[in-house]
């Protein structure tokens, strides 16, 4: 029987493509913490958070070839790490900053220490009240360098690959009791999202097809673990998009999908999924209630405006951040 081959490349020509799916499933995932809806309708909401996954995936496949152009150009580690760092920080300081540093400074009883504590997103680890996805990706852009140094170790990427994926997925069945160590040891399914992308990444660079079953065997294992790890839904999730993203890849491929709309989501990626989390305390400090009447019923009008206006707010934003980037 003729088995489907997936040419890895597709991820590189359609990464903007499968950013902007990405997007919408967090859109969508959001969804039910904020409307009113139907239990089953929440549910399948809930499988957006397969964006999460999609979103760390693609971003160590980014990563890896951002490297590979530095090393080649025999460029400094130290303006690679600028360049990356710059990119995520600088959108997220001026959401942060603006109109949340504003409001603070209006409200004597604001905790600054706390608030330093947010703003560096060292509280997420204990408080899980910031931006979990950046707070992440900052370590994991740390050691990025070094990973792609150990997958490269003898021109055996797989094999290196496996070595770190060993802990990474048999730490998280432990549990300690401690908020800070849990909460890094709930994360490592992420940190394994983004390695798979930095060695998807390898492949892709070398034009490598991978039979579909090899996808499947990676999904069932992970979906597995998922009941092993005290059902950490990192994991769940990171095991969809092994079922996932080879359908979607066959799918943009077969229909060559050039939407303008999704690669304008994968281009503001970082800034919706920013603006999308801050936006919605906002809205909430809008009265709506009009003579008597609740014009927010389920908070579908306020949710809208999040999204709508959350899109429009990070485009800007990522405009402004392309200009400050530039003269730094």
């Amino acid at each position: 029987m003729k088995t489907i081959q997936v040419d890895l490349s597709l991820i590189s020509k359609y990464r903007a493509q499968l950013m902007g799916i990405a997007t919408l499933g967090i859109l969508f995932c959001h969804c039910p913490a904020h409307v009113a809806m139907p239990k089953i309708l929440a549910y399948a909401m809930f499988i957006g958070q397969t964006g999460n996954a999609l979103f760390m995936w693609l971003s160590g496949f980014g990563l890896f070839y951002s490297l590979s152009s530095f090393y080649e150009r025999n460029e400094s580690i130290t303006k690679w790490y600028k360049k990356r760092y710059l990119r995520i920080l600088v959108p997220y300081l001026i959401i942060f900053l603006f109109p949340g540093f504003i409001l603070a400074i209006c409200n004597s009883d604001t905790d600054w220490l706390r608030l330093l504590s947010r703003l560096t997103l060292i509280s997420y680890w204990k408080y899980h009240d910031c931006a979990w996805f950046l707070a992440v990706l900052i370590p994991l852009y740390a050691i990025s360098p070094l990973i792609y140094i150990f997958l490269l170790w003898r021109n055996k990427v797989w094999q290196n690959a496996a070595l770190m994926a060993l802990p990474l997925t048999l730490i998280p069945v432990l549990q300690t009791g401690e908020v800070v160590v849990d909460t890094i040891i709930h994360h490592l399914p992420d940190a394994m999202a983004f390695i798979i992308g930095m060695v998807s990444a390898f492949y892709a660079k070398k034009q490598t097809s991978v039979n579909v079953l090899w996808f499947i065997l990676g999904g069932v294992i992970c979906v597995s673990l998922f009941f092993l790890q005290h059902r950490n839904y990192s994991t769940w999730y990171l095991g969809l998009n092994f079922f996932i993203l080879p359908m979607l890849l066959l799918i943009i491929k077969r229909y060559d999908i050039k939407w303008n709309w999704l690669l304008w989501l994968g281009t503001i990626s970082l800034e919706s999924y920013l603006t999308n989390t801050t936006l919605p305390s906002y809205v909430k400090m809008i009265p709506w209630h009009h003579l008597s009447i609740d014009i927010n019923f389920g908070n579908y009008l306020g949710y809208g405006i999040v999204i709508i206006g959350g899109l429009i707010w990070a485009y800007l934003i990522h405009k402004l951040s392309a200009v400050i980037i530039k003269r730094c």
